[in-house]
């Protein structure tokens, strides 16, 4: 005996065994679904049943109440993410942002399971939301080139840091940050906070050059835990008393460990200058903090694409280009 089998009124196999497996079903959604005896001539009144399947499952790495509702949001970074060239069309810098609401089904070895309720396919079932997580290439810094103010940057010194442009940097179009001291005392500045995994290998990079009365510069990562109340308890020095070039730009990278540190931001040193009132200029620009060894082009940050940096409240998963977050 035969047996034909429907989905939504269209035949979709033929078999002759009683059970079978019916793949291509979207998260969410109602089917009708039927099945007849054919014998070869002719065909049996068809038996039906209307089913609903489940949403897509998000793990939480963390115990939230059963049946209570959560809310995520989803973000696509195709560039920063993936080679920039090869977004999908009509996805560069980003978009398709959406708001997702789901409900905790079980907890579990302070794992939840949350059930989205929407049908909603864009990422991976069972795709685990973690703490402190970032995607590959995700610049850690804000407002950290192509300068139209200093958003997000505090110095020691007042009037510092400012923006100039400079024919050694995009032809004289672009804004630099500049750092400028004319003392022997060292004039800083430090980007905002940020947070990072601790016990993590990052990298930064960046692009700069300086004027001739340059003393030299140092560059911190001053680190903390978020839950401390100093502005940091641990500072890690990736570079000290270097210099760059007085006749080109040139690209820096730095390998620095986080320590028992859950959080931080990079201060940028101008030491000093080597000749009583003149100024020692230290110019900034392509600024990137992102997790690894290996440093990759820059791009904005998170908050610079979107213009927050508070989606995940701690919680984010990632499924190649694809985020989502739980707020």
């Amino acid at each position: 005996m035969q047996y034909r089998i429907y989905k939504d009124n269209v035949k979709i196999k033929e078999t002759t065994s009683r059970q079978i497996e019916i793949t291509g079903l979207k998260p969410k959604t109602s089917y009708t679904l039927g099945v007849s005896a054919y014998n070869g001539l002719r065909e049996s009144t068809r038996a039906t049943i209307t089913m609903t399947t489940r949403g897509l499952v998000m793990i939480v790495d963390k115990a939230l109440q059963v049946g209570s509702e959560v809310t995520f949001e989803y973000v696509e970074y195709p560039f920063g993410v993936i080679p920039i060239g090869t977004e999908p069309t009509g996805l560069f810098g980003g978009g398709n942002r959406q708001t997702l609401k789901g409900n905790v089904v079980s907890v579990a070895n302070g794992q939840s399971r949350v059930e989205l309720k929407t049908s909603f396919d864009k990422l991976s079932d069972e795709l685990k939301l973690e703490t402190n997580l970032q995607a590959p290439g995700e610049n850690l810094v804000v407002n950290s080139s192509n300068f139209e103010n200093l958003n997000g940057w505090s110095s020691n010194t007042s009037g510092q840091p400012h923006l100039r442009t400079h024919s050694f940097w995009k032809n004289d179009t672009q804004n630099l940050m500049v750092l400028s001291n004319r003392t022997k005392n060292e004039v800083t500045v430090g980007s905002a906070r940020f947070r990072v995994k601790p016990n993590t290998n990052y990298i930064l990079s960046f692009s700069g050059f300086h004027n001739y009365a340059l003393a030299s510069y140092d560059v911190y990562f001053l680190a903390r835990m978020h839950t401390s109340k100093s502005d940091f308890t641990q500072a890690i020095l990736p570079i000290a008393s270097q210099k760059l070039s007085i006749s080109g730009v040139v690209n820096k990278s730095v390998v620095f460990n986080t320590g028992n540190n859950d959080e931080g931001y990079i201060r940028f040193d101008n030491n000093a200058t080597i000749a009583d009132g003149e100024w020692a200029d230290l110019y900034l620009a392509d600024i990137k903090v992102e997790e690894g060894t290996h440093a990759t082009p820059w791009t904005p940050a998170r908050q610079d694409i979107y213009g927050t940096n508070q989606l995940d409240a701690g919680y984010s998963g990632f499924d190649g280009y694809k985020a989502i977050y739980l707020k």
